[in-house]
């Protein structure tokens, strides 16, 4: 009996983790059995596990881009990129320790499942300390990425009697204002602006935007037409999956 008893004094557990404890299944005293004894959570980075509808998983790879916001980081937009897309819809895994990028892991049996759509991973990109365990995200997936390309508003191309896409152009000084007529190629269009291609532009122009508004407050024509223009700018353009999943977040990250 007391070489049994020195053997249970002798025994140790160890995490192979740094983290934090968030749930312990045995309490001092209890005859262990066998199973997870408690769980660790590594937070020195975050994970997303959302789904994704048939409908758009084929857009979905490995490495994209993803915009994610939150309740906890209100309008800030925080980078994550897609660690894993499952094969199957509805697939669940089961792991006894996951593997992160940074030789990390987690120790703990997890299960997770997507009872609509594909299972699809996020790692975030950056450290936040606002964020916790447990929250839910919004996830924006870039499908389409352009930089240094000319942009403008939707409502800002039209067509010509050809069937062309053109742009207006206002041009010259108060009291002088002239329209210039310009063909352009469009690009890749994301949620408010169209790329733009011409060697006629130039970034800073003038863009008229086409208004069918009845005006009654007296303004001129000269003075509607200004509240109606927009600058042609060279910035960047992302298309992103319509609609967005919801996710929530856990500790650390990757694949078993």
């Amino acid at each position: 009996m007391s070489e049994a008893q020195s053997n249970i004094d002798k025994c140790s557990v160890t995490a192979p983790i740094d983290g934090i404890v968030t749930s312990i299944s045995v309490q001092e005293g209890d005859t262990y059995s066998g199973g997870t004894i408690l769980q660790i959570q590594d937070i020195s980075g975050f994970a997303i596990s959302t789904t994704v509808d048939e409908y758009d998983i084929s857009n979905v790879k490995v490495g994209q881009k993803v915009i994610v916001l939150t309740e906890a980081t209100g309008e800030d937009e925080l980078e994550g990129e897609v660690t894993f897309v499952a094969p199957s819809m509805g697939s669940s895994t089961t792991s006894t320790s996951s593997q992160s990028g940074n030789g990390t892991t987690s120790m703990s049996n997890t299960t997770s499942s997507g009872s609509e759509g594909y299972e699809v991973d996020i790692k975030l990109k950056s450290a936040d300390d606002r964020l916790k365990l447990g929250l839910t995200a919004r996830c924006s997936i870039i499908e389409e990425e352009a930089s240094n390309v000319f942009a403008v508003p939707y409502d800002a191309i039209s067509q010509n009697t050809s069937g062309e896409s053109v742009i207006n152009i206002s041009e010259g000084e108060s009291g002088n204002i002239s329209r210039k007529q310009i063909i352009v190629t469009q690009g890749m269009e994301s949620d408010y602006y169209v790329e733009v291609q011409s060697d006629e532009l130039q970034e800073g122009m003038n863009v008229m935007i086409p208004t069918d508004a009845t005006d009654s407050s007296g303004s001129t024509s000269e003075e509607r037409t200004k509240n109606s223009m927009s600058g042609l700018f060279v910035g960047g353009s992302e298309k992103r999956m319509p609609g967005g999943t919801q996710g929530g977040f856990s500790g650390g990250g990757g694949r078993p």
